[in-house]
């Protein structure tokens, strides 16, 4: 059965505008590759291009995603 990560990458690369956007490359291979390392340093470059600390980028999605 597919995890919440298989339905994730599948619903990004079946999306023509996610998939044809060359800025979105290094994203889906690092999810082909269950990469973590790649796929966290991603996400901390784009929080800093954001001008946020990580630890205020992970309180704002726990409360978009009503997580604790």
């Amino acid at each position: 059965m597919p995890g919440p990560d298989d339905i994730l990458q599948r619903m990004l690369q079946q999306n023509p505008v996610v998939r044809n956007n060359p800025n979105n490359a290094p994203i889906l291979n690092a999810l082909e590759r269950r990469d973590a390392q790649s796929g966290q340093q991603l996400a901390q470059n784009y929080i800093n291009t954001l001008g946020m600390d990580w630890n205020t980028a992970l309180q704002q999605a726990k409360a978009f995603l009503g997580l604790p």
